[in-house]
C-alpha cells in the first residue's frame, strides 16, 4: 500500500469514526476519541448517566469495509501478520464492534463476534489483506449480520436502547 493509499484509507476509517460519534452524541451519550497518537484498544469511549445518577460507559472499535458492497463478503480482522500478533477483532479492548458498510452501518458485541467466527468456518482467509499485514476471515454479508444490529437508520432512542441490548 503507498502513502497516498494508506493516507486515503485513513480519511475514510476516520469519517466512518466521526459518523459513529455523531450518532452516539444525537442518543446522549458522552463521546471521547483517544488523543492522536495513543492507541487504547479502541476508537471510541462513551459514557451515558441516565438521570438517576448511575453511569454506565463501553468502547467501540470502528472499521470501515471497502470491499463488502461489491464482494458481498464481510472481513474481520484477526492478525497483524508482520508483528504475529492479534489484531482487529482478536485484538481489540473494545466492548463493541462497529462495521461500515458502503452503505450500511452495523454494531456488535465483540464477545458474541468472537464466538461467532470461533463456530462458523469464514468463507475464506485472506493471510495478507489490506496494505498486506493483516491476516481477515470473510464471511458472507447474509450469514454474518445475524450477530449484529443495523444501526444507520435507527433514531437516537433507539440506538441508545440498541447499545443497551447488545451490552
Amino acid at each position: 500500500m503507498s502513502t497516498q493509499q494508506f493516507k486515503q484509507s485513513l480519511a475514510v476509517g476516520r469519517e466512518a469514526e466521526d459518523n459513529l460519534s455523531d450518532r452516539l452524541v444525537d442518543a446522549g451519550f458522552h463521546v471521547r476519541t483517544p488523543e492522536p497518537g495513543y492507541f487504547p484498544g479502541y476508537d471510541i469511549s462513551c459514557d451515558w448517566d441516565d438521570g438517576d445518577h448511575s453511569q454506565w460507559g463501553f468502547t467501540t472499535e470502528v472499521k470501515y469495509d471497502v470491499m463488502a458492497s461489491k464482494t458481498g463478503n464481510v472481513a474481520i480482522e484477526i492478525r497483524n501478520t508482520r508483528q504475529n500478533k492479534p489484531s482487529g477483532i482478536a485484538g481489540t479492548r473494545a466492548d463493541l464492534w462497529c462495521h461500515t458498510l458502503e452503505d450500511e452501518v452495523w454494531l456488535g458485541n465483540v464477545n458474541e463476534i468472537l464466538l461467532y467466527i470461533a463456530q462458523n468456518k469464514p468463507t475464506r482467509t485472506i493471510k495478507n489483506a489490506g496494505d498486506g499485514n493483516a491476516t481477515v476471515l470473510l464471511y458472507k454479508k447474509d450469514d454474518i449480520r445475524k450477530v449484529f444490529i443495523r444501526i444507520d437508520k435507527l433514531n437516537p432512542l433507539e440506538l441508545k436502547e440498541a447499545i443497551q441490548d447488545l451490552l
